[in-house]
Parts: structure tokens; C-alpha cells; sequence
């Protein structure tokens, strides 16, 4: 039994024995709403993504290597890139595929997760196959309507990417008041 005995309340003692190893101890993993976990030492699951290298986003082009799985892509892909509170990613996840051009994106997959993820702020991209990198009007009000979302549930949106062969667009740039 874990409890403590309260029987000499100034020198409490454990029945537990001795504190857990900080010797890395074989990973047990489970997956829960599609993000992976891994159990550290103290037998608490942790994010899997977060035992991986974290690129730094200051600029937009700095959350392009992460993007490359979708700027060839002949369908569009909305990715988002879960950041911490330093601005590192540490997951990318594809949340919809769509059609050659088009995409729908909605709140509820765009967070979910984000919040399983415990992530700090989110970045959102998506492509187009066509190389076309100007927003379309269902672009514009995704963005608005996911940074409404964000602001109520306090994960910010810093950024909407537009990604393609050709190059990038932040949305951010182009419309700053969108995300104020």
C-alpha cells in the first residue's frame, strides 16, 4: 500500500520503499486519440514527440522542413505543428487530406491534438498542388475562425502557412489583424 503513516505525524513514512530510478527504464507505449506516449521513469506517460530534436520557429521559413511531407503532396493537407513554450516544434500532425483542391478544416481536429499534446501555441498549414499561393476566400475565414477558437481555449494560432512546390505564404504577414 502507498499511504502515508500518520501513527509520528513529525517523521512520516512511506511503505513504498525507496524513490523511483532516474535510470532510463524499457519505454512501455501506448497511443490515446492518435498521439503516441511513451512512460518515463516515474511511470508517467509523456508525449512521445517530445523526446525528439525541436526546431525553433522565429520566422515562417523556419517551419518549412517540418512542412516538406506536404508541399509535394497532390491533394491539399492541412498539417499543424504543435510548439512549446519556447517556440519549438515537437509534432507535426496531418489532421485532414482533402482533394486536389480542396480541404476542409475544422476547430475540433485542428486542437485536438494540440491539447492532448499539451502544446504552448499551434502553427497551421496547409498546401496547394496547384503552386497557386494566393488564399482563397474559405482560407481566409478558416484562419479567422481557428484564431477565434484559439483565443478561447488559450492555445494561440501564430501563424497559417500556405505551402507548394513553388515557395510559401504566411497568412500572418499578409493579414497581421487576423491574428490579434
Amino acid at each position: 500500500m502507498d499511504s502515508l503513516q500518520h501513527d509520528n505525524l513529525e517523521n512520516p513514512t512511506t511503505e513504498a520503499g525507496p524513490e523511483p530510478s532516474l535510470k532510463p527504464q524499457p519505454a512501455a507505449k501506448k497511443t490515446i486519440g492518435g498521439v503516441a506516449y511513451v512512460r518515463d521513469a516515474y511511470g508517467c506517460y509523456i508525449p512521445a514527440s517530445y523526446l525528439k530534436d525541436k526546431t525553433k520557429v522565429r520566422t515562417p521559413k523556419d517551419a518549412l522542413p517540418a512542412l516538406a511531407s506536404i508541399r509535394y503532396s497532390p491533394q491539399e493537407i492541412v498539417a499543424v505543428l504543435d510548439l512549446d513554450g519556447n517556440n519549438q516544434i515537437f509534432n507535426v500532425r496531418h489532421v485532414t487530406i482533402g482533394l486536389a483542391n480542396q480541404c476542409q478544416i475544422h476547430p475540433r481536429e485542428t486542437f485536438r491534438g494540440a491539447i492532448l499534446n499539451n502544446a504552448v501555441s499551434i502553427l497551421i498549414a496547409h498546401n496547394h498542388p496547384s503552386g497557386n499561393l494566393e488564399p482563397s476566400e474559405s482560407d481566409l475565414i478558416a484562419t479567422r475562425r481557428l484564431v477565434e477558437v484559439s483565443k478561447t481555449i488559450g492555445i494561440p494560432v501564430v501563424d497559417h502557412l500556405i505551402v507548394s512546390s513553388t515557395g510559401f505564404l504566411s497568412l500572418r504577414e499578409r493579414y497581421p489583424a487576423y491574428f490579434t
